[in-house]
């Protein structure tokens, strides 16, 4: 007998709502960066930690793809000027205006709900959200690029440019 697929459904938490799904959140981002090891902590204590940081800022959104109970995928976003990781924010700076710009702080959809439309469902919902904040005039991600011969480099990447070009 085969297993009927439960249907995905797209929520939106903002802020402290985040920690109504904090655990699994986290175990999320660490099944589905463990391919990129220099995007995420892939320790899931600490990305627990860094979550309820997150959580704590009132700008803080997340969309999560969730299938039964379970939660399935996960887009992270704030405001730029919350981002923790100075390397990013110093260069995204140089480009954007820090005060008026949101960032995205990864999206993570685990291995077998990939390739659905998923992704694309919970940036939009992002996206929607994030224009209710009138004080924002852009939304940024950064994408870490390796060369092909660096050591941290993944063996298996997939590169993400045929995602964000069908975004246009």
């Amino acid at each position: 007998m085969s297993k009927i697929a439960k249907p995905v459904t797209i929520e939106v938490l903002c802020g402290q709502e985040i920690f109504q799904y904090y655990n699994e959140i986290a175990h999320v981002r660490c099944e589905t960066f463990v391919l990129w090891p220099y995007l995420c902590l892939l320790d899931y204590e600490k990305e627990k930690i860094y979550l309820k940081e997150i959580a704590n800022k009132s700008d803080a959104i997340c969309v999560v793809a969730i299938s039964g109970e379970a939660v399935v995928g996960a887009i992270l976003g704030m405001p730029l000027a919350d981002v923790c990781n100075d390397a990013i924010k110093c260069t995204l700076a140089t480009l954007v205006p820090v005060a008026t710009t949101y960032y995205i702080d990864g999206i993570a959809v685990l291995p077998r709900f990939q390739k659905k439309g998923h992704s694309k469902a919970m940036l939009n919902a992002l996206e929607k959200e994030v224009s209710k904040k009138e004080y924002f005039e852009s939304i940024v991600l950064s994408e870490v690029a390796r060369a092909g011969s660096h050591p941290k480099r993944p063996k298996k990447e997939r590169s993400l440019y045929r995602f964000w070009d069908d975004r246009g």
